[in-house]
């Protein structure tokens, strides 16, 4: 096994405690790609030699490793707190541009979302608007022509025609 992919598998020994599935989780890459690289390529005993997917996502989510001892084996796995900050900062002003960019997008999708409910409730209103313009004529109508008296609505009767309740 090449000293490389020995140190990965420190590294994901670390991180994981040997959990591969997480340690891609982890890094934001595809557990089967993680798996195939610890592993000799079919019949040669020749390991892959192209990490860049794994090292990228390690170098963009694992903020305490010091990558030039995964590159070299010299020095520790870990950075220390002050090296650790540094590496921090850049990694904090990716995430801030990445958030800010993702609420960009959220606010115009949000504003987009308010202009079409106003949209139809403006819809909404013109119709219940012509409903109550509707019910109303048809009330001035009724009580126009003399042909239907109305009653409480409260009670259980219904509105009879003026003919019938003379007949009574």
């Amino acid at each position: 096994m090449p000293e490389k992919t020995k140190r990965l598998v420190k590294i994901i020994l670390h991180y994981t405690g040997g959990n591969v599935t997480e340690f891609s989780r982890v890094i934001n890459t595809r557990q089967q790609y993680v798996s195939r690289v610890l592993k000799p390529l079919d019949g040669t005993g020749n390991y892959p030699r192209d990490l860049s997917v794994i090292e990228d996502g390690m170098k963009s989510n694992l903020k305490d490793l010091d990558f030039d001892w995964y590159l070299t084996g010299k020095g520790t796995m870990i950075l220390s707190t002050v090296d650790q900050k540094n590496a921090s900062s850049v990694g904090d002003n990716k995430t801030i541009q990445n958030l800010s960019e993702a609420l960009l997008k959220a606010n115009t999708a949000n504003q987009n979302l308010v202009e079409q409910n106003g949209k139809i409730l403006d819809r909404i209103l013109l119709s219940l608007d012509a409903l109550v313009q509707a019910s109303l004529a048809d009330r001035a109508k009724e009580r126009s022509s003399g042909a239907v008296e109305h009653l409480p609505l409260s009670g259980k009767t219904t509105p009879q025609p003026l003919e019938d309740q003379k007949d009574k």
